[in-house]
């Protein structure tokens, strides 16, 4: 699953939207103020045309700017309304496949208890995000933070979640929450070591945090760019 979520996301890379320039709601207010000052010429040539013209001759004179300042309101509105925006060129580039309509909507533990979670505390958010109805208004995902892993890795390299508090194991959690319709997230870092230097960053292990987190069923990876000793991101 997060294969192919990243594999989805490498795919897609829409083209750059074409510069539309101002917005649409920018072009009107800019409109109207020369519009503005037209109907202060307006005023202006009235005042002088009760000096030197007939009253008729005026009203005539008003009649012809109003027709022509109402013309222009009109361009003017019609034409930013059938301008397209930068957001709508943006969705017709939106790769047509059921992914990202949404930002990813959830709960991320460490905001919830402010320190490291087990898992007890995460079934009872799988079961809470249900209960609660936050699922079916499309809140899906159950997302641990940083110190999830032991310090040294296990002597294949693979990370591995700490015992005292995921004594399952990882998998038993996502499959858990995956149990209840959720998704569940996990933490990793870009560097040898997580922000808070508790469990082990994944540089120089990329594909091999990739295929464990894949195996034990992952939807979702934060991936922080703590410790990465100054290498490149087209190095890493």
């Amino acid at each position: 699953m997060l294969l192919h979520l990243l594999l989805s996301i490498h795919e897609a890379q829409p083209p750059e939207p074409e510069r539309l320039g101002p917005k649409p709601l920018f072009g009107v207010v800019a409109k109207l103020a020369i519009g503005f000052g037209i109907c202060l010429e307006l005023i202006l040539h009235l005042l002088l045309g009760h000096l030197l013209l007939c009253k008729q001759s005026v009203m005539a004179l008003a009649r012809i700017y109003f027709l022509f300042y109402a013309i222009f309101l009109i361009i003017a509105i019609t034409s930013s309304a059938a301008r397209p925006t930068k957001l709508g060129q943006m969705r017709r580039n939106l790769l047509d496949n059921g992914l990202g309509h949404t930002p990813q909507m959830g709960t991320k533990l460490f905001l919830l208890f402010h320190r490291e979670v087990d898992s007890l505390e995460s079934f009872l958010t799988a079961d809470a995000m249900v209960s609660t109805g936050l699922s079916a208004l499309g809140y899906e995902y159950i997302n641990l933070d940083d110190c999830w892993a032991e310090l040294d890795r296990d002597s294949k390299g693979n990370l591995v979640p700490k015992a005292s508090i995921f004594p399952s194991g990882m998998k038993a959690l996502a499959d858990y929450v995956h149990s209840k319709g959720l998704k569940i997230g996990i933490y990793g870092d870009a560097g040898t070591l997580t922000c808070s230097k508790k469990m082990p960053g994944s540089l120089g292990f990329e594909e091999q945090d990739a295929n464990i987190f894949a195996s034990w069923g992952i939807d979702y990876l934060k991936y922080d760019n703590c410790h990465n000793n100054g290498v490149s991101p087209q190095e890493r």
